[in-house]
Formats: structure tokens, C-alpha cells, sequence
């Protein structure tokens, strides 16, 4: 079950990669995936952004 905080996260994460602020948009998601780690959608989020930021191997390990 999501809590209204981990939801609040997920609405600003999903706003800053609207605002094209990935660096903030990557430790917002960290954030999610800290608090829900089951979250499937929160894990394909942070893999992403860490793609679209270079970060190739980190998003691999997250997609795992």
C-alpha cells in the first residue's frame, strides 16, 4: 500500500522529469524506491532517469 507521502514523492518526481530536472528528479525517485521498494514503477522511473544521466550500469542493476 502506498502511503500519501510515497504518493507526494511520486507526483513531485514525476513533475521535475517534466521540468527536465533530472539530477532532482533522480534523488526524488531514490526516495520512493527507499520507501517502496516492491514499487515496480517507482524502480522503471529511477532506471530512466539514470540513463537519460549516463548512469547505464546503475540502471541495469535497478531494473534487476
Amino acid at each position: 500500500m502506498m502511503t500519501d507521502a510515497t504518493a507526494a514523492l511520486k507526483a513531485r518526481a514525476a513533475q521535475l522529469i517534466v521540468e527536465r530536472n533530472l539530477p532532482a528528479a533522480l534523488e526524488v525517485w531514490r526516495q520512493v524506491v527507499a520507501a517502496a521498494p516492491d514499487d515496480i514503477d517507482a524502480r522503471q522511473n529511477l532506471a530512466e532517469v539514470l540513463a537519460e544521466l549516463g548512469q547505464t550500469s546503475e540502471a541495469i542493476e535497478t531494473y534487476e
